[in-house]
């Protein structure tokens, strides 16, 4: 695990410019990146500033979402909702590179479909997958006490989740067999908190452990 600490502006930039060197890397050595992005607030200055910068080859790349709320793709809580208001429909990338969750259908059958789409990946492995971390320690749609977590098989999965509604998540399974993982969290306050957890079994962020890729904290404070 690396941590990555970057102070203002550039914690952006240092994302930006880390996402270039993974997509010319993949794109080198497989023809085609595949990277899942995370939802939530925290990216947006990162997903805002991938919209505008230059030398990305889009047409070669894959677009995924490590999670998403069971919602309408246009609803102002949809993740892919967005990544595509903040970042593509900004970038020249073929409408079939980019892969929403189908919240159109029932919560599991979405699961199950999203988990057909990911197996057309060469041995379902991402070269990236982006996430977040909440205040209680949850990553993607993995919340604490949530059966999601001990999931060993499948890579993706639903759940009900009391007071937020049905989720869908990759699982584990799904995130430690990427490439790369990063964490991108802001503030001191989360670098404190990810400090305290990360070492903690019982808080979810500590499952992220990649098997064969890097794990990278990109903390901007």
């Amino acid at each position: 695990m690396e941590v990555i600490t970057l102070a203002g502006e550039k914690w952006a930039y240092g994302l930006t410019d880390a996402w270039k060197k993974v997509a010319a890397k993949a794109i080198a050595e497989r023809g085609e990146f595949n990277v899942a992005l995370s939802g939530g607030k925290t990216p947006a200055p990162f997903y805002r500033m991938l919209a505008h910068s230059d030398g990305i080859p889009w047409d070669q790349t894959h677009v995924y979402l490590s999670d998403e709320r069971n919602v309408p793709l246009n609803h102002a809580e949809s993740n892919f909702g967005q990544a595509h208001s903040l970042l593509l429909q900004y970038v020249h990338i073929p409408s079939d590179h980019a892969h929403p969750w189908r919240t159109d259908l029932e919560p599991k059958a979405a699961a199950v479909q999203y988990a057909e789409v990911l197996n057309r990946i060469p041995n379902a492995v991402l070269d990236l997958v982006i996430l977040g971390m909440g205040e209680d320690g949850h990553t993607a749609s993995l919340f604490p006490d949530s059966p999601l977590i001990q999931e060993t098989d499948a890579i993706t999965g639903a759940q009900f989740v009391d007071g937020k509604g049905w989720r869908l998540s990759f699982t584990f399974p799904m995130i430690n067999r990427a490439r790369e993982v990063w964490l991108v969290i802001h503030g001191q306050n989360k670098l404190d908190l990810f400090d305290a957890y990360v070492q903690n079994p019982k808080v979810v962020i500590a499952s992220i452990k990649p098997t064969s890729g890097d794990f990278k904290v990109y903390a901007g404070v």
